[in-house]
C-alpha cells in the first residue's frame, strides 16, 4: 500500500493549483499521479464553494497566460478602481491608457509633465470661456489675427518712418529746423491757455508798438 503524502505535499498541490497550474502540470512537477492531484483538489474544494476555487484559479491560470505576476493584477485593479471611482467606462479603459501612454511617448512627458499640461489648459479653457473642443480653433485664430497685427505694426512702422522722412525734406525746404517747430507749437500752447489765437498777434503786435510809443 503506498504511503500517504504529507501534508507539505498536499499544500503545494493546492497551491499549485490555486496559482493557475493544470492538474497534469501539478502532477508532472510534484512526481505525483493525476488521479492525486485531483483527488487532493477535491478534497480542499469540498470544504468551501468549488465556484469560487474555480475561480481564483481561472483567474490565475489568465495572469500566468499574459506574464504577469499576482501583484501586477492589484496594481490593475487599484487603477480600475480609480477609473471607476470617476465613472469611466471600464470598455474605454484600454484605449484610454493605450492613447496617453502614447501621447507622453512621442511628446517625451513625464506623467507630471501631461498631468501640469492639463491642467495648463483646464485653466486656459477657463479664463478664456470657450469650450474644449473648439479651443484649439480658437487658438489658430488668434495666431491668425497676431500675424495680421504683426504686419499691421511694421506696416505703421514704415508709414512713421517715411513721414519723418517728408516732414525733414519739408523743413529743410522752408530753412526750418525740428526745434524750430518745437518752439512754435509751444508757443501756441501757451496762446491756448491764456485765451489768445494766432490772428490775435498782429493787434497784439500793434498795441505793444503804440505803448512803446
Amino acid at each position: 500500500m503506498r504511503k500517504p503524502y504529507s501534508s507539505e505535499i498536499v499544500l503545494q498541490v493546492i497551491t499549485k493549483y490555486i496559482l493557475g497550474e493544470s492538474v497534469r502540470v501539478i502532477s508532472d512537477s510534484m512526481s505525483v499521479s493525476v488521479g492525486y492531484v485531483s483527488n487532493c483538489i477535491e478534497n480542499y474544494t469540498s470544504n468551501m464553494e468549488k465556484g469560487t476555487i474555480d475561480a481564483i484559479h481561472d483567474f490565475y491560470k489568465i495572469i500566468r497566460k499574459t506574464g504577469l505576476q499576482p501583484k501586477d493584477a492589484l496594481n490593475g485593479y487599484a487603477v480600475f478602481s480609480i477609473l471607476s471611482k470617476y465613472n469611466f467606462d471600464a470598455n474605454q479603459i484600454h484605449s484610454f491608457a493605450e492613447s496617453v501612454l502614447l501621447l507622453t511617448k512621442q511628446n517625451e512627458l513625464s506623467a507630471e509633465q501631461l498631468v501640469t499640461l492639463c491642467k495648463t489648459l483646464s485653466s486656459i479653457q477657463s479664463r478664456s470661456n470657450v469650450a474644449l473642443e473648439v479651443l484649439d480653433g480658437y487658438c489658430d485664430n488668434l495666431l491668425v489675427k497676431k500675424k495680421q497685427l504683426e504686419e499691421e505694426v511694421v506696416k505703421i512702422d514704415s508709414q512713421y518712418k517715411q513721414s519723418k522722412i517728408n516732414l525733414s525734406n519739408m523743413l529743410d525746404k522752408k530753412g526750418l529746423t525740428e526745434k524750430q517747430v518745437e518752439k512754435t507749437e509751444h508757443a501756441l500752447e501757451f496762446l491756448k491757455t491764456i485765451a489768445l489765437d494766432v490772428s490775435d498777434l498782429s493787434s497784439i503786435s500793434d498795441m505793444l508798438q503804440n505803448a512803446k510809443a
